[in-house]
């Protein structure tokens, strides 16, 4: 059969080898679909993506037939489906459907806001397919060991990815954090980041080269954004990095010259477009004149204040106050308090009340409001 890249992001994907690839997916499954890219390739999806568009456009370019094998889900398809999957004998445990059929899974949380409002509404016992689990050393320490010997060293990203959770959030309320889990209970640990050095910088910055990229501010910011950001950490600005590698910056510099008074101009016309400085969204709209300000000014915050145009102050922290207040807000508003609603209206404030309270449904208990009245989504009722 045909594997997946084991580390996508350390692999350079060139014409030819993306060309290879893509055929033999098509001579196995006869098609392109989103779905069977994303499932066995995801960082070639991810790279098919950032350079042409979208994996009917890569199709297109290589003259390979591609299909869309989406299901329109409704509120009376997702209970069919629910109830046949219990016909045959398969499980509606939500964590094993989120596991064995996430277009499933996704779609009943959708449009009914919780994965019990569905079995209800399918005529099944919520609770005959679902048992609060007590997690004691031994059961934490048990479940930990037989999570990495499927699936290796630990990491928050992968646990929530396989759909547990519930395991996550009984280690780090048990030993703190998970790091700090995987170290007392003698587990391999894979950090979020990776550490960085001025060699490794240089090393990283010749290995795009040779694989034909180009290493202009806005290039490198778009398909490697950490080389860039560790470079920064580093003290290094972009142009130095890049002569330090031994590269001859001076053929990818950029047609604009930058001054004083140019600077000033183009800052003046992102607020006006975009309102507020911040260092995030100026390195969006243009990366090259965010490196310029950093390398003049040292900061963004800098360039705000010489040039007296508003600065957006980082937010302050979410703590469960906060949560709670907000959510009374929206109350107030008359906005929608399905968890669903929210995680598109207002993704912050969701995924603040996943980290303060476990969940979605607890935080808007705590503030008081009854949950029953907004568990099924007003954008998902037909």
């Amino acid at each position: 059969g045909l594997e997946p890249p084991s580390r996508p992001g350390r692999k350079y994907w060139t014409e030819e080898r993306i060309g290879g690839v893509l055929r033999e997916i098509v001579e196995r499954d006869g098609m392109l679909t989103t779905k069977g890219m994303r499932a066995s390739h995801e960082g070639l999806f991810v790279v098919l993506r950032t350079r042409y568009g979208s994996l009917k456009a890569a199709a297109d370019a290589f003259g390979l037939p591609h299909g869309t094998l989406t299901r329109q889900w409704t509120r009376e398809r997702v209970v069919k489906a629910v109830k046949e999957r219990g016909d045959r004998g398969a499980s509606v445990a939500a964590k094993t459907v989120h596991i064995e059929d996430a277009g499933l899974y996704a779609a009943g949380i959708k449009l009914f806001g919780t994965w019990e409002a569905l079995l209800d509404a399918c005529g099944i016992d919520y609770h005959a397919h679902h048992s609060r689990r007590t997690w004691s050393n031994e059961r934490v320490k048990r479940d930990l060991a037989e999570w990495v010997k499927q699936h290796g060293p630990v990491s928050a990203s992968a646990l929530f990815d396989t759909g547990d959770g519930p395991l996550l959030r009984a280690l780090t309320r048990r030993y703190g954090s998970l790091h700090q889990a995987a170290e007392r209970l003698g587990f391999a640990f894979e950090p979020k980041r990776r550490e960085w050095s001025v060699e490794r910088v240089l090393e990283e910055i010749r290995e795009l080269r040779r694989a034909g990229h180009s290493l202009t501010f806005k290039h490198v910011y778009e398909v490697r954004p950490e080389l860039y950001q560790a470079a920064y950490r580093l003290g290094l600005t972009w142009e130095e990095a890049v002569e330090s590698a031994g590269v001859d910056f001076k053929k990818y510099q950029r047609t604009r010259k930058w001054n004083p008074q140019r600077i000033e101009a183009a800052l003046r016309a992102h607020v006006a477009e975009h309102g507020e400085l911040s260092p995030g969204e100026l390195q969006k709209a243009d990366a090259g004149l965010t490196a310029v300000v950093r390398d003049r000014y040292g900061s963004v915050r800098n360039a705000a204040v010489k040039f007296g145009l508003p600065y957006e102050r980082r937010m302050q922290r979410w703590g469960r106050e906060r949560v709670v207040a907000r959510i009374l807000d929206r109350l107030r508003e008359g906005k929608a308090l399905a968890g669903p609603d929210v995680r598109q209206d207002e993704p912050k404030l969701y995924f603040a009340a996943l980290r303060a309270y476990g969940g979605w449904e607890p935080a808007v208990r705590h503030s008081g409001v009854k949950f029953e009245r907004f568990r099924a989504s007003k954008r998902g009722k037909r």
